[in-house]
């Protein structure tokens, strides 16, 4: 016999199915997010952590240029060429020196004795043979272009200074500066020069003489359009235009010798020879020996050792390899044709010449 369900029953059984079938959807929507995998990328990306990147070499993130890559300087003779656009009489290292010999067309022009003992201009090979006189005057600063030397007349007997220009077989000597001068530099048709009242330029004829800048200065060097220096007034290395404009301090740092070579500057302080760059960055030491006296032939530094009784010594411009060359006392350092031309200390009367390697020894006006 089979059972019957009253109206009431079967409606309360409707309404108890309804119930667990919506409360079975909703509790699958609440686990779907866990369990579903078209989710899983999202989860990952929130989740996971990336890799970090490789570090870069430390030796490449902390590199720096080595001091030593300093631009070539090419040896021709005359030695220091300072790669410079500008044609000049004499290597800025030998003017900041004195100025007491030049290289021009195969022949080496020098001093006798020092200046203010009396001295004259002489011409000769580099050997010493075919020496002429060229003037009698006691002169510095020489330079020599185009078949004309030029020169700071110093004669202290007569009071009679000035700058003096003269072909080089001794003819028309002409007196183009009247005044006590020194660093004496041609460039082109105009000759750099200073004062006790400044820094000045004059065309090669004498006319046209120019104040540039009105400081005490030394160390003139002429290097594409720019005129470097050390001032007195305001203690440090300043730049600025051949026309005297846009002057401005590169370095704080003193400097006795300033020398110019390939767009780097090589100087001696109270602390040793160092190198910066033309903008007045500091590159490196040198060394720290006490130095009276520099010069660049090339790739070597030829110095007075004032540490070691001003004996003459060498160095690579990289620092290295320094080395003694000649055991007597001595002050300034030119070089012209291959050999190296020192006035002697204490005497200060006669210059001295040897070969760069310190050989072949003799006065230069024997």
């Amino acid at each position: 016999m089979r059972k019957k369900f009253s109206n009431s029953t079967v409606l309360f059984l409707v309404l108890c199915l309804i119930l667990v079938i919506t409360t079975a959807c909703e509790t699958a929507e609440e686990v779907s997010p866990s369990i579903l995998p078209q989710e899983n990328t999202q989860v990952l990306e929130s989740t996971v952590t990336p890799e970090p990147p490789e570090p870069s070499d430390p030796t490449e993130v902390q590199q720096t240029p080595e001091v030593q890559d300093i631009p070539d300087v090419p040896a021709t003779p005359g030695a220091l060429q300072h790669q410079s656009t500008e044609r000049t009489g004499n290597t800025p290292g030998n003017i900041v020196n004195g100025g007491y010999a030049a290289f021009y067309e195969g022949r080496i022009y020098h001093c006798g004795s020092r200046y203010e003992e009396g001295g004259a201009v002489y011409s000769e090979n580099p050997d010493g043979s075919e020496r002429v006189k060229v003037s009698d005057d006691p002169a510095g600063y020489i330079n020599v272009i185009d078949d004309r030397i030029y020169y700071a007349l110093f004669d202290y007997e007569n009071d009679d200074f000035g700058i003096i220009s003269i072909n080089t077989d001794g003819s028309d000597r002409r007196k183009i500066v009247d005044d006590f001068v020194w660093d004496v530099t041609v460039v082109e048709d105009s000759v750099f020069y200073c004062t006790d009242d400044g820094i000045f330029s004059v065309n090669i004829d004498g006319s046209d003489t120019k104040e540039l800048r009105g400081v005490e200065a030394s160390g003139i060097n002429i290097f594409n359009g720019y005129i470097y220096y050390y001032c007195w007034n305001y203690e440090g290395i300043f730049k600025m235009k051949t026309d005297g404009s846009d002057p401005v301090k590169i370095n704080d740092d003193l400097a006795y010798c300033l020398i110019v070579v390939g767009g780097i500057i090589y100087y001696n302080s109270e602390r040793g020879i160092h190198v910066i760059d033309i903008e007045g960055n500091y590159l490196y030491e040198v060394t720290s020996d006490r130095v009276n006296s520099i010069i660049v032939v090339e790739d070597l530094i030829f110095y007075v050792n004032a540490g070691d009784n001003y004996r003459l010594y060498t160095i690579n411009t990289d620092g290295s390899d320094r080395k003694k060359l000649a055991d007597f006392d001595m002050m300034d350092i030119n070089e012209a044709g291959g050999r190296l031309y020192i006035n002697l200390w204490p005497d200060w009367v006669e210059l001295y010449t040897i070969k760069t390697d310190g050989t072949d020894g003799r006065y230069a006006d024997e």
